[in-house]
């Protein structure tokens, strides 16, 4: 949402100046920007280590991704997916990552 007055690009560039030698940057992301975004990464020697993609359910290809990066490149990036539906409740694993965010019945 951010990329309606930012892109990619500024925005990375402003995390790029600000980052700690062992500091992270991360973007959730509409799924098919991932290529786009790990390339403007790699322009300002950022790495992506870490990609997750969000599905709704486990039977939906992923909406969204979440992309790790860091200044330190990766042998390998470390890929999973996080269903957040499975039928018809919320999944564990969706509920102990925002557990901090949300009252669940």
């Amino acid at each position: 949402r951010h990329c309606i007055s930012l892109s990619y690009r500024e925005i990375i560039r402003f995390a790029k100046d600000r980052l700690t030698a062992d500091g992270r940057l991360a973007f959730i992301l509409p799924a098919d920007e991932r290529l786009r975004v790990e390339r403007e990464l790699r322009s300002f020697s950022l790495f992506p280590f870490k990609v997750t993609g969000i599905r709704t359910t486990t039977r939906k290809k992923p909406s969204r991704i979440i992309v790790e990066s860091s200044r330190t490149r990766a042998e390998s990036v470390q890929e999973k997916d996080l269903s957040i539906m499975e039928n018809g409740d919320f999944t564990a694993e969706y509920r102990k990552l925002t557990e901090d965010f949300y009252l669940y019945p």
